[in-house]
């Protein structure tokens, strides 16, 4: 046991619980401030940016919570929670030591990640054509290294992927012969009605401009089609409440299901269904099925 877990367990047994708030914070502000060293040491950040809210493009915010020395501040208007101020450019974040185990937020073992939810993900998948009707032409947002997309192209479907990160995009074209565009969305390299359906898993909350995605997921789809995500479902009601998703400059937006449904309807998105999924609040996954409808004619 260290140090620190050794202090707290010996102030939860004796001390006063008005004493052990004090000491908390100074163990978590203690806690915050080596997360944050790492985190610079890992990547040079050289210009930063505060943000307007994603929902109603006002700049009036609160303070919410400091993780990795980053704030993490919430609209006073609509409630939104982000991550502000934050690097303008988070692509350095995502290189090859994100899929190694050598960024303090990423996966240890991706490929033994993508092999634990390819179950979930055969589940949506048949679901997805369910609803569509048929197989069609599927993209995916935030790719990876394409395990997903393998198994949606064994499944019967053409698919195509979009990555930032460099390595992934890579691998994934070398190892499974995918077609993936490295970058985000919009990109004029994706035809307009070209997909029947774009997923973004886990992936919205990692994203710079989440509405200008979304606005060029509805250009690329066809009438028909769907678009489904996934993202953690933080609680914004609670505001002492700490949600495992907080992890800037990773992750930079945190969902809750109005501000998720606020979201898709400013883009022009009718949800179809939501859940989450999660024993604990603050764990909790949301799944959202949504389908583009006419934007209205420009005044």
């Amino acid at each position: 046991m260290g140090f620190r877990e050794a202090l707290g367990l010996a102030a939860k047994r004796w001390l006063p619980k008005s004493v052990q708030r004090p000491i908390k914070r100074a163990l978590e502000w203690r806690r915050d401030r080596q997360r944050a060293a790492r985190v610079r040491a890992l990547v040079k950040i050289t210009a930063w940016e505060e943000p307007a809210c994603l929902l109603c493009g006002g700049h009036a915010v609160l303070p919410h919570f400091v993780y990795n020395g980053f704030a993490i501040v919430r609209c006073a208007a609509d409630g939104m929670i982000f991550a502000s101020p934050r690097p303008r450019d988070t692509a350095p974040f995502y290189d090859q030591r994100y899929y190694q185990g050598e960024m303090l937020c990423g996966y240890p073992d991706y490929a033994g990640y993508a092999a634990s939810a390819q179950r979930d993900w055969a589940e949506r998948l048949v679901a997805l054509e369910k609803t569509l009707g048929r197989r069609g032409r599927l993209l995916d947002v935030g790719c990876a290294t394409g395990v997903f997309l393998v198994q949606v192209r064994d499944a019967g479907w053409q698919v195509g992927g979009v990555e930032l990160s460099e390595f992934a995009a890579r691998t994934a074209r070398e190892r499974h012969g995918l077609t993936v565009v490295q970058g985000s969305l919009p990109s004029g390299e994706l035809a307009s009605g070209s997909y029947d359906v774009v997923t973004l898993y886990d992936c919205i909350e990692h994203l710079a401009d989440p509405a200008a995605v979304l606005r060029d997921v509805h250009r690329i789809l066809a009438a028909d089609g769907l678009v489904q995500l996934s993202t953690g479902a933080v609680p914004h009601l609670d505001v002492g409440r700490i949600s495992r998703w907080y992890y800037p400059p990773w992750h930079l937006y945190y969902f809750a299901e109005p501000t998720m449904r606020a979201l898709l309807e400013n883009e022009h998105f009718e949800v179809l269904s939501y859940e989450e999924r999660g024993d604990r609040p603050e764990e909790s996954l949301m799944v959202v099925l949504a389908r583009p409808v006419c934007a209205p004619a420009s005044k």
